[in-house]
């Protein structure tokens, strides 16, 4: 493949079609996800082709593209729907819309709607700066090959909104939302982070599918060193002082990325004149508008793993194939992990990329998710809390030994968790379904069917013994059969 080139199929849909057909053929796993992930991405043109090589392609496959492209459509539409205009109905729609809630008569939620709405023309300005246009389209100022927010436009995209995240981001105050609404509704501690993460609870949940919270989700917000300056405006040298002190030190350099630069002039101007509080309410705001895009983002620009060729790509490759490869068995024990669900004590068999290749694994891979394993290397209490909240029990799927591939489903193991003193009794698991990945449970083996593992069934009973026959079963029972000499009367 390396030699000849073959997975880069990115130049030809022939060559998708062809990668695929290879793939099958040949039964390999990196070739067959490689051009299957290219042809999600632009399956309409693909067929639109009316190659005579695409019916050589398994129906099997084909019943995969179709739903994997339908999957990416409505990622499509929610994503357009968002980012076109940059609107985000869901943050208003509870605590910030209620007259009635206790965090609205405490905070000044007026004062961070208006500026989420400074953030987001400010946002908007820059980026018809940057591209030409909003949404893009192709022109001398960029070298886009098609119009709209393709896949390199929300790739960019995405990268200044986790610069200006990395800038902004309280590095030590680990989110306290789970996957349980009611414990964020009773979080304690200081009341804006509480009432962000409220907000930002609400956001998540607002549209399909529902978002996992971010590791670490609530600004730096302005101190007050001194109680004389609670309600004074501050000259601008001294709002660039508080400014200053809102930044991450390692972020906040003055030749930095021109996101950063623009952020900061537009940051400076907003604050002139305004109170130390006033300060605070203009980060809320901002803050609302960065999350949500940033939470918007992942579900496409996040490639799929294990893809070697994505560079120049307009294409989104972030669908992988559901299930494995066609030619394995569907139900193949290496295929299926063991999860508990959260709050019982039930088990339940799943295939792996259900969640490898869902929502919360989607997630876990990018940036804010890897940033928190960045800034928790060096605390252990904070790592140990962290791994709990981005989901320990979720790892990095591995290979089976001998089995390219498949997943091991005895590598997740819930005793490989961290759990730190009170945090495992009050927080739900942040998977998606509410299940922890867990050991395969005793007593279920994988049966062995020609050499090769089979579906998982239960040891009897009776005997523990998961090869003894019927007939067996039955005699150790002392159950006689139609042949037993009946007794004389």
């Amino acid at each position: 493949m390396r030699e000849l080139r073959i997975n880069d199929v990115r130049s030809s849909r022939e060559k998708t079609i062809e990668g695929i057909v290879l793939g099958e053929t040949m039964r390999s796993v990196l070739l067959y996800n490689e051009a299957f992930t290219h042809a999600v991405g632009r399956l309409k043109e693909i067929k639109d082709l009316r190659s005579p090589k695409y019916t050589m392609i398994s129906n099997r496959t084909v019943d995969l593209l179709d739903r994997g492209s339908i999957d990416l459509d409505g990622r499509l539409e929610t994503m357009t729907l968002k980012l076109t205009d940059f609107q985000f109905y869901g943050l208003f729609q509870g605590v910030l819309n209620s007259s009635t809630a206790d965090e609205s008569k405490q905070l000044n939620f007026d004062r961070w709607k208006s500026s989420y709405q400074s953030m987001r023309r400010w946002f908007i300005t820059y980026q018809k700066g940057k591209w030409g246009h909003w949404p893009p389209r192709v022109g001398k100022k960029n070298h886009l090959q098609t119009d709209g927010l393709n896949r390199i436009v929300l790739k960019e995209l995405y990268a200044d909104v986790s610069l200006l995240y990395d800038l902004l981001v309280d590095r030590t105050a680990l989110t306290t939302r789970t996957g349980d609404l009611a414990e964020e509704l009773t979080d304690t501690g200081d009341i804006i982070p509480r009432a962000l993460r409220k907000v930002l609870a609400e956001y998540d949940r607002s549209t399909p599918p529902v978002l996992p919270p971010v590791p670490f989700d609530v600004p730096i917000l302005p101190k007050v060193t001194n109680q004389r300056d609670l309600g004074r405006k501050l000259k601008k040298h001294e709002a660039n002082e508080v400014l200053n002190k809102s930044y991450n030190a390692d972020t906040n350099i003055t030749d930095g990325p021109p996101i950063l630069t623009s952020f900061r002039t537009f940051d400076s101007d907003s604050a002139h004149g305004l109170t130390i509080e006033n300060i605070g309410d203009q980060r809320c705001g901002q803050w609302l508008f960065l999350y949500a895009v940033l939470q918007t983002l992942p579900w496409l620009v996040v490639d799929a793993p294990a893809l070697e060729h994505t560079a120049g790509v307009e294409y989104f490759v972030c669908v992988a194939p559901r299930s494995g490869v066609p030619w394995a068995r569907e139900d193949v024990a290496l295929n299926r992990n063991w999860y508990g669900v959260a709050g019982s004590d039930k088990i339940v068999s799943l295939p792996a990329d259900v969640l490898i290749h869902g929502v919360e694994g989607t997630y876990r891979r990018s940036h804010c998710w890897a940033r928190a394993e960045q800034w928790t290397a060096g605390d252990a209490l904070l790592k140990a809390a962290a791994a709990e909240t981005i989901g320990q029990a979720l790892p990095p799927p591995p290979l089976a030994p001998g089995q390219p591939g498949r997943l091991n489903p005895l590598s997740a193991s819930r005793s490989n968790s961290p759990e730190p003193v009170g945090r495992r009794s009050k927080r739900a698991s942040v998977v998606d379904l509410g299940l922890e990945a867990l050991p395969m449970p005793a007593g279920v083996q994988p049966e062995m069917q020609d050499g090769q593992p089979g579906r998982q069934r239960p040891v009897s009973g009776i005997t523990g013994d998961p090869s003894i026959t019927f007939d067996a079963i039955l005699g150790s029972a002392g159950l006689q059969g139609p042949a037993s000499s009946k007794k004389k009367r």
